[in-house]
């Protein structure tokens, strides 16, 4: 199933969480003293007069990030899904810089200097063909209009911008539709020349010459060819990053899902946004208020029989206890998707009427065989599945953070809301710092409804007596505990995605 741009589906959750005794997220060590993560946060006052500043416990986004990633190593390896060496080892570089690559990605390195050697071969081959064909259609002519000469030039990519893709990717390559597009150069540089020369007089164009320094018009021949090669140019590094974005996405799910940015000398840089979102995990904003929260210094001592007296090694682990927050976006749909691979052959611009969008697919489906495109949707409803699965397993055990040998917390979850939605942007929760977050989120799925085509609201609280009015809303599911809600949001994720449910 190919996903339409408008096809977003994405799962966003927000929750409070009880815990106790916990040093998850620790920032630095001064003396014997290591010191739990501190953020600013900021509390209106109840009167809307002003506002409070408060330093409190916390738990960075990038820690729980860190530890997904390594649930979702686990999960993805069962599943076959490919995963390199360096992220099963729990290193998240996903190539970063060309070094890195050659280092740590040898295989993967090697496929992309093949393709890469190959694009540029293409590349070399079509100049020389042009360069012949060229040569024998074209006859100097001049142009008198310096100014006009650029937009000419501009003109004439763009009108074969589609060819030129075609001939590289190799769809179309025979000679006689190289011809083809020459004339079809030819007569359009032709057709702007004569515009350009109906719109402006010689005298203006003389006058501007002597203005912008005198300079010498081209000839038709000598702007085409100049045409040609920009086009030629412009085209081989949109497929350039193609290439490199199907490969580094391809060989390593761990970037597809959770993102990477990789530079290269030589090469084009690459930055894919990941498709999972975390917040900090902050204190509740009205317990910050009425001071239940808490960070405190806990002392220990590391003893040797060999150690003289008073020599035992004393040093001090801050924890903290809080009702905490956290707010989660998982944009499904954007797994596997390929960003700067958006329609190599085709000059149309994304998000057209379905006629055009039908068209696109049509001759993307000319550029990948149709076996590998297979092979790459069950790849991205797998690595869908894998994220889903480990996004469960991190929340529901709370399976992150520091210090869990000997500072594992005592949690509970107090409430949690989820929603999965699908449209043509993402739906987000809002977030639990507000004490009324669940209500809240119900409203504004029922007040922004017509933009979507689905929005399905799940809800679990600890008194449920609190959120036993919302049955009655359509689209919200309430549920008798926490796991039941993310089970069930990944579920319907599933399901808009086409992929089968998992049955408890």
């Amino acid at each position: 199933m190919v996903l339409k741009p408008s096809d977003r589906v994405t799962l966003s959750l927000s929750a409070r969480v009880l815990i106790n005794a916990e040093a998850l997220n620790m920032a630095e060590t001064v003396g014997n003293v290591s010191r739990h993560r501190k953020a600013p946060v900021v509390v209106p006052d109840k009167q809307g007069q002003g506002y409070y500043l408060f330093y409190v416990p916390a738990v960075s986004g990038e820690s729980i990030a860190h530890h997904f990633q390594k649930t979702f190593v686990s999960i993805a390896k069962a599943k076959g899904l490919q995963v390199p060496k360096l992220e099963e080892q729990g290193y998240f570089l996903k190539y970063a810089s060309e070094e890195v690559l050659r280092n740590h990605y040898p295989e993967i390195k090697t496929e992309l200097d093949n393709k890469m050697a190959e694009l540029y071969n293409k590349k070399k081959e079509l100049e020389e063909k042009l360069k012949k064909k060229l040569e024998e259609k074209l006859k100097a002519q001049e142009i008198d209009i310096e100014e006009k000469q650029e937009d000419i030039k501009g003109a004439v990519k763009e009108a074969i911008r589609k060819e030129i893709n075609m001939i590289i990717l190799e769809e179309k390559k025979d000679d006689k539709y190289i011809e083809e597009v020459i004339e079809k150069v030819i007569e359009k540089a032709k057709k702007e020349a004569k515009e350009a020369k109906n719109k402006i007089s010689i005298v203006e164009s003389q006058k501007k010459g002597r203005k912008r320094g005198g300079g010498k018009p081209k000839g038709l021949g000598e702007l085409v060819k100049e045409a040609i090669q920009e086009a030629i140019e412009e085209a081989v590094e949109r497929i350039s990053m193609c290439k490199m974005e199907r490969v580094l996405v391809g060989r390593n799910a761990v970037a597809d899902v959770a993102g990477f940015f990789f530079t290269g000398e030589g090469m084009p840089g690459l930055k894919r946004v990941s498709r999972i979102h975390f917040s900090y995990l902050i204190p509740a904003l009205e317990t910050v208020e009425q001071g239940v929260v808490n960070t405190q210094s806990q002392i220990h001592v590391r003893y040797s029989p060999q150690a003289k007296e008073g020599e035992q090694a004393l040093f001090y682990v801050e924890g903290s206890s809080a009702l905490y927050t956290l707010s989660v976006v998982f944009v499904a749909s954007d797994v596997g998707k390929l960003e700067y691979c958006i329609d190599e052959s085709s000059s149309e611009t994304q998000g057209g009427s379905s006629q055009e969008e039908a068209k696109k697919e049509e001759e993307r489906e000319k550029i990948v065989d149709q076996k590998e495109a297979e092979r790459e949707e069950n790849e991205r409803k797998n690595r869908v599945e894998a994220a889903l699965d480990a996004l469960l397993v991190l929340l529901d055990s709370m399976t992150f953070g520091a210090k869990r040998a000997r500072y594992l917390p005592h949690w509970q979850y107090d409430s949690i809301v989820a929603t999965v939605s699908k449209g043509p942007v993402d739906f987000v929760v809002s977030p639990a710092s507000n004490p009324h977050y669940i209500q809240e989120t119900v409203n504004r799925a029922k007040s922004i409804k017509g933009v979507f085509e689905n929005i399905s609201i799940f809800v679990y609280a600890r008194n449920p007596d609190s959120v036993k009015h919302l049955q009655q809303e359509p689209g919200v599911t309430v549920y008798n505990t926490p796991t039941d809600v993310l089970a069930a949001a990944a579920n319907k994720v599933r399901e808009l995605m086409g992929i089968a449910p998992q049955v408890p």
